[in-house]
């Protein structure tokens, strides 16, 4: 079951990704790690506990987040926007199966935004960040 109930916190230690972030977080958050490490380490780590917690797993299960990924597919490409972003994403990748541009868009660059848009959806069947993930994809070189 997706995880609608946290804020993923890797972005927030990324420059590039930063501004992009819909909330902002106290400046004292987390200082032991990112004196302990470097912005770029920091931030994948962060990444990958996020992406764990988002499918409620300790350890990575490919079986597991595929059945997630399938689960979410079904529901999200009845979305119109959302279904265009996957279809974008399968592109940027020269492709036109759009589970491809729904896995691309839980890559690091993208997730923070994802997750955000998924939540919302799941949640309330709205997507008001859906339009800050779209010029964000197509904006993203």
């Amino acid at each position: 079951m997706y995880n609608v109930d946290f804020v993923c916190i890797y972005p927030y230690y990324d420059s590039t990704l930063l501004p992009y972030c819909s909330k902002k977080l106290d400046n004292n958050f987390m200082v032991e790690y990112v004196e302990a490490f470097t912005e770029e380490e920091l931030s994948n780590c962060l990444y990958k506990a996020n992406f764990l917690e988002t499918f409620n797993m300790t350890e990575y299960d490919e079986d597991m987040v595929g059945k997630e990924l399938d689960v979410l597919y079904k529901i999200l490409v009845e979305n119109t926007q959302f279904k265009n972003c996957m279809k974008i994403m399968a592109n940027k990748y020269m492709s036109h199966d759009l589970t491809i541009g729904l896995s691309f868009l839980f890559s690091y660059d993208y997730f923070f935004l994802t997750h955000e848009c998924i939540c919302e959806y799941l949640k309330t069947n709205e997507m008001p960040t859906l339009e800050k993930l779209e010029k964000y994809i197509v904006n993203k070189k």
